[in-house]
């Protein structure tokens, strides 16, 4: 019996050797899978986030935040912005500039939606930063009142038992951003006054519909929230909806 043990040995390290990588691949695989699959599973994560899902809620979170007027933003960062040789710069006088930290960019701010995803999608917001970095940070400037809308319209889907299923394209834009990717020259999105997201599986069907799942919230939009007071734009061809405050109507299809 010794000697069947002792010849053994090799053979048992050798299969040990050749099991340790292999169980390595599996894992990483099984990881990536569940990764990739979660991530298309629905627009936006749901199970970590605390929803914010009143008015005075979403106060309560951007008064977490320090607050500056347009006019006292330092005049290089008001360049970098490209306000200097915006048209209409004036029409920014008054309007809230919140100071958003990294460790900020995860909390909610409407329903389950995070302060990030409101952000400008630049290079900064891109840019490779460790969360306890107290030196970085990000201008946010979005109105109070069309991030109430965007609740409004999460809270009447939910009353009629449909999804709100989004991932936000486009909240605040501030000029130079807006030139560089082909936005309209006068956007809504450059006063904090807009609002862009793709819509997902409103319905909850298990599939995302343009003519379907799109409809429902363009009726809600058009009808309950935003009405005479501001524009929705619709793209057809698409699952993106535009909605802003621009304080009269406005309903288009081009982008």
């Amino acid at each position: 019996m010794k000697n069947i043990i002792k010849m053994s040995k090799p053979y048992i390290i050798l299969i040990v050797l050749f099991a340790i990588p292999l169980v390595s691949v599996l894992f990483i695989t099984k990881i990536f899978n569940k990764d990739f699959h979660t991530s298309n599973r629905r627009f936006e994560p749901t199970d970590t986030i605390s929803e914010v899902l009143s008015y005075e809620g979403i106060d309560s979170v951007l008064n977490l935040f320090e607050k500056t007027v347009f006019e006292n933003l330092d005049k290089d960062y008001v360049s970098y912005l490209g306000y200097d040789t915006y048209k209409y710069t004036s029409k920014m006088y008054g309007r809230m500039f919140y100071k958003i930290f990294n460790k900020d960019t995860s909390r909610a701010l409407v329903g389950k939606y995070t302060v990030g995803n409101f952000l400008p999608k630049d290079e900064v917001f891109y840019k490779e930063i460790k969360p306890d970095d107290s030196s970085y940070f990000q201008y946010l400037c979005m109105e109070k009142e069309i991030l109430y809308n965007f609740l409004d319209l999460i809270l009447l889907l939910r009353e009629k038992s449909y999804n709100d299923d989004f991932r936000i394209k486009d909240g605040f834009r501030y000029p130079s951003f807006n030139d560089r990717i082909g936005g309209a020259q006068y956007s809504q999105h450059v006063y904090g006054l807009a609002i862009d997201i793709y819509v997902g599986d409103v319905d909850g069907d298990g599939t995302i519909n343009k003519d379907i799942d799109k409809e429902i919230v363009l009726d809600l939009l058009d009808k309950k929230i935003i009405k005479n007071k501001g524009g929705i734009g619709r793209y057809p061809w698409s699952t993106v909806v535009h909605f802003d405050l621009r304080g009269y109507k406005a309903r288009w299809d081009s982008q």
